[in-house]
C-alpha cells in the first residue's frame, strides 16, 4: 500500500492513537512511536518511543536523517521513504 503525505510532521503510532496520521494494528505500540519531521536539516525521523526495536535501514536509532528510499520498520510495517 502506498500513502502520500503532504504535511511537515507525520506521527506513525498504534492503531487506536488520535495522533497517529500513519496507524499501525500492533497493540505494543505506542500513540505515538516514530514521527517523521521536516526541519532545516530535511527530514529526520524520531524514535520517541525510545524503541530498540524501530530501525532505520536494519539499525536502531534515536533521531536519523532521512534519504530517499531509506526503510523504516515499525513493529510488523517495513516502510520505505520517499519525497
Amino acid at each position: 500500500t502506498t500513502r502520500y503525505f503532504n504535511q511537515p510532521s507525520i506521527i506513525i503510532g498504534r492503531a487506536d492513537s488520535p495522533f497517529a496520521d500513519l496507524p499501525l494494528p500492533e497493540d505494543f505500540l505506542q500513540e505515538n512511536h516514530v514521527q517523521i519531521i521536516l526541519d532545516h536539516k530535511g527530514y529526520q525521523a524520531i524514535n520517541v518511543a525510545n524503541d530498540p526495536f524501530a530501525t532505520v535501514n536494519g539499525k536502531p536509532f534515536g533521531k536519523k536523517k532521512l534519504n530517499p528510499n531509506d526503510i523504516i520498520q515499525v513493529g510488523n510495517a517495513v516502510i520505505r521513504f520517499e519525497y
